[in-house]
């Protein structure tokens, strides 16, 4: 099956938006997953949500619907497509941290 010029497009305008989530909050939010790691006992999640929010007001066209504890990260919205959701999460592999971005089942 062939891509459609308008799903080309598409394909090409979120790898835009996901280098963009990576570049303003890729580090940030491999820190706060450490943090989390350490402080969960006694820290709100929600106050995480928050800086992830904050990191990504730049952004306009993603919303970030919830975060998650388990993985790591936060569900969001993308304007070209509102009905479909998308998981950032931080991996880890082996001694490394790794940030991805995929579709959410939960959609």
């Amino acid at each position: 099956m062939t891509a459609t010029k308008k799903q080309m497009e598409l394909t090409s305008e979120f790898n835009s938006v996901c280098n963009k989530i990576f570049k303003a909050l890729g580090k940030t939010l491999f820190n706060l997953r450490d943090r989390w790691q350490d402080e969960s006992q006694y820290e709100d999640f929600k106050d995480y949500v928050d800086v992830m929010k904050k990191s990504l007001k730049e952004l306009k066209d993603i919303k970030i619907v919830k975060g998650t504890k388990r993985p790591f990260g936060f569900t969001f919205t993308w304007k070209e497509t509102k009905s479909v959701k998308y998981n950032c999460i931080v991996k880890l592999k082996g001694n490394y941290q790794a940030l991805s971005i995929q579709y959410s089942k939960q959609s």
